[in-house]
Formats: structure tokens, C-alpha cells, sequence
């Protein structure tokens, strides 16, 4: 006789066990998941920022550098320039991106697709200090762009269709108050910062506002990238 086979079918009360059971441990592992990823992406924003601030350190320098002539600008229309004179420093415009920041971005493959007017300041993640330079070490140089300023400084916004330049100073308490990262900032109420000595630190609102006031100089000049083409 040939022998016999049997079929064992799941039963409801077993079937919905099963799925409860599968529920749990996508619950459980999503956070993970995303803790991981977030992690992941912040570590790579940090590595732009430390990329960044070595172009800085070998573009900046002498007569007739990229420093001297940023610091006539008076059009955040300009600010993509600043990152085009870091071309043979920096082998990829794609250090311009953060990974938290890429859906909202232009991500142009090489210089010459960033210098096209579609890209540009679309291309970058990143606000950046005009007034920057090595002999203030601790000054601000870049930062992750959900960075904003409330009146009655000047508003800049992680928002702004444009990007916007404008002078922060006055009084240290009146800066402190006013800056901060936005709510929806791109590292979940923190951010990154680029010092010109080369460090990159990861700054609260509160640590940011104390950084752009001990900086030692009486005016900041930053531009913010915005998100539609200059």
C-alpha cells in the first residue's frame, strides 16, 4: 500500500497567532532599522563637512583666493562659486549632499551638471559662513542647512524658495535667542557644524547659538541654500 499523506492547513485562531506574531517583529525592527539608517546617514554628513573643510583649508588661502572674493559678495545668488573653486580639492559635487537632505536636492554627478542653473545652490546641503577664515579656529565655516534665524535678526529660513545671505549681529543673548535648528531639521533636532579649524561638532540649537556668538567678530555673514534654482 502506498502510504499515506496529510495535509496539515492552518486554522484561523493559528493563521492570526502567525500573523500577530509577524506583526511584533516588524514593530521591534523598524526602530532598529531606522535608528541604524539615521546613524548611518549622519556619519556620512559628517564626512562631507570634514571633506569640506580640508577643500577650505588648501582653496583658501593667499592673494586673490576664493576667501577674498567671497567676502565682496553681495548676492546669495553667487554662493555655488564658493563650492565650484573647490573642484580640484573635492572629486565630486556629491559632498555637497547630505543623505537626509537628498530627496530635496539636485544631485549632479560632476562639476560640470553642478554648475548648470538647475542645480547650483539646489545642489547644497550645507549653509556656509562668508566671513570664515583661519585665524578665528572656532568660527562656524559650514552646517547642515536647517539652520534658521528669527526677526529681528535676518530670517533665514529652511524653507525659502531662494537662498538668503545676511549679517548676524548685535547683541550675544539676542543671537541666542533667535537661532535654532528648525523643527523639522534634517538630524532630528541637532546638527552638524564644520569649525575652520577642521573639526566638525554636532550642535543643539543652544550650542549653535553659542557658537555663532563666541566666535570673535562683531558681524557673521551666512548664506542658506533654498530650494528652488537661484
Amino acid at each position: 500500500m502506498r502510504p499515506t499523506s496529510s495535509h496539515h492547513a492552518f486554522t484561523l485562531p493559528e493563521l492570526l497567532v502567525v500573523i500577530t506574531v509577524l506583526s511584533v517583529l516588524t514593530l521591534l525592527f523598524l526602530p532598529a532599522h531606522a535608528s541604524g539608517r539615521n546613524k548611518s546617514q549622519r556619519i556620512l554628513c559628517i564626512n562631507n563637512l570634514k571633506q569640506l573643510g580640508i577643500a577650505f583649508r588648501l582653496e583658501d588661502q593667499g592673494p586673490g583666493s576664493a576667501a577674498e572674493r567671497r567676502r565682496q559678495w553681495t548676492d546669495s545668488s553667487h554662493y555655488y562659486q564658493w563650492f565650484l573653486s573647490y573642484s580640484n580639492s573635492l572629486s565630486s559635487p556629491r559632498f555637497l549632499v547630505c543623505p537626509t537632505d537628498r530627496p530635496q536636492r539636485a544631485s549632479p554627478q560632476t562639476w560640470s551638471e553642478f554648475a548648470a542653473p538647475e542645480a547650483r545652490n539646489r545642489a547644497i546641503s550645507y549653509f556656509g559662513v562668508t566671513t570664515a577664515d583661519e585665524t578665528r579656529p572656532q568660527i562656524p565655516l559650514f552646517g547642515d542647512r536647517s539652520f534658521e534665524a528669527q526677526p529681528p535678526l535676518p530670517a533665514f529660513s529652511y524653507h525659502s524658495p531662494k537662498a538668503v545671505m545676511g549679517s548676524l549681529t548685535g547683541d550675544s543673548e539676542l543671537i541666542r535667542s533667535n537661532v535654532a535648528w528648525t523643527p523639522d531639521a534634517m538630524h532630528r533636532g541637532a546638527g552638524n557644524v564644520a569649525l575652520s579649524d577642521g573639526s566638525v561638532q554636532q550642535l543643539t540649537s543652544a550650542r549653535l547659538g553659542a557658537s555663532l556668538t563666541t566666535a570673535g567678530s562683531p558681524a557673521i555673514t551666512l548664506i542658506q541654500p533654498g530650494n528652488a534654482p537661484d
